[in-house]
């Protein structure tokens, strides 16, 4: 560790911005460890609305538990904003480490945290981070879900489909509650006691009771994890500390060029005509609003609404779009997508609810703004 401090004083004294702390025992010894870069902190600044943070890879022979806090660039890339080697998972460690944080990123809160599903880690955030939205990785509860339900499932032709349309699609918290209800008592699963533990919890990871905040193209912790792999390839559990840090250098130079090469191509490289998916010129528009990464993801909600009908409710004020007849794709339940237009103060608003999630227009109100024949989005 004396090298660690040792590398570390030569970072800061190279580059004031680099950040690290320690916490240390009654003894003197070392129980956890963090550290970010001012880079990452100038990205944090930027963009550090919503985090992904997961503790699941042990990295070094100390047995300490690796902790990346990880977020979303604004090209739409996993972004590593600081690291921290942590001793255990308590609430305790968990609120230092935390705080470490706030205060390296110069007291800025985060909007929203996605971890997966730990009871310290939700206190310490409770603690720390009051007025972040924080939720649970769907994946891994779904995952548990196959583990403990799958007999249950096999029994019941059905009940998995039924389970994934609830949980994956619902669109209002009205419409998940009810068909979750009808879906326990038409295949008599009352005593499947995970299905009863996901009710009393529904509120930590159900996608719809978080469709309304902020958390761009993200689902699960699968960024953090997949940060945890990209060190697994250089480093393993015999590996020391400094091993450790110079493989994060090397990482982290791969972030940042990563991001600086998107920043190359959106100053220098425009998408040929033949790219355009439509004639349409918001898609035009979104090309000259959007970085490039973006913009592909503009691109596929565009294509989305060849698959879509709409109808009008009452004149320049409600639409309903819906999946069209001769869709290949097959909803289980037919879902009706409610879009608010107000043309005068030039607002959409859709029940999905998509924009406020990834801050991109969804394919509903794009597929209204086609039928308005609107030649710009506001």
């Amino acid at each position: 560790m004396m090298e660690v401090v040792q590398m570390f004083n030569k970072k800061q004294a190279k580059n004031p911005g680099f950040c690290y702390s320690f916490e240390l025992d009654g003894d003197n010894k070392v129980r956890s460890l963090f550290w970010t870069d001012v880079r990452s902190r100038m990205m944090y600044d930027i963009c550090g609305d919503c985090i992904s943070f997961d503790t699941t890879f042990l990295t070094n022979r100390y047995n300490l538990l690796f902790a990346p806090f990880v977020g979303i660039s604004p090209h739409g890339n996993t972004y590593l904003f600081a690291c921290a080697f942590i001793i255990n998972e308590t609430k305790e460690t968990f609120a230092w480490l935390f705080e470490q944080f706030l205060m390296a990123m110069g007291g800025k809160h985060p909007t929203s945290i996605i971890t997966d599903q730990d009871k310290a880690m939700q206190a310490a955030i409770e603690k720390v981070f009051p007025n972040a939205t924080h939720r649970s990785c769907l994946f891994h509860i779904k995952k548990k879900v196959e583990e403990k339900v799958g007999p249950c499932f096999q029994a019941n032709e059905g009940l998995y489909e039924d389970f994934q349309d609830i949980v994956d699609n619902s669109l209002t918290v009205e419409e998940f509650e009810t068909q979750w209800q009808e879906m326990i008592e038409k295949y008599q699963v009352h005593h499947i006691k995970y299905f009863n533990d996901m009710w009393e919890n529904r509120k930590k990871f159900i996608l719809v009771y978080f469709k309304d905040k902020f958390f761009p193209f993200i689902q699960t912790t699968t960024r953090s994890e997949g940060t945890n792999s990209l060190f697994k390839k250089g480093v393993g559990a015999k590996f020391g500390a400094t091993s450790f840090l110079k493989e994060y250098d090397r990482i982290l130079d791969v972030v940042h060029d990563r991001e600086e090469e998107c920043d190359h191509v959106c100053r220098n490289k425009k998408v040929a005509q033949k790219a355009f998916w439509s004639k349409y010129n918001i898609e035009r528009q979104a090309h000259e609003l959007h970085n490039i990464g973006i913009f592909r993801k503009f691109q596929f909600k565009m294509a989305d609404t060849t698959r879509m009908h709409v109808f009008e409710q009452e004149k320049d004020k409600y639409y309903i779009v819906t999946q069209a007849e001769n869709d290949p794709m097959k909803e289980l339940r037919k879902r009706l997508y409610l879009v608010q237009v107000g043309l005068k103060e030039e607002e959409y608003s859709c029940i999905c609810c998509a924009l406020q999630k990834d801050g991109l227009l969804c394919s509903h109100i794009l597929r209204v703004m086609i039928h308005l024949n609107i030649e710009k989005i506001p």
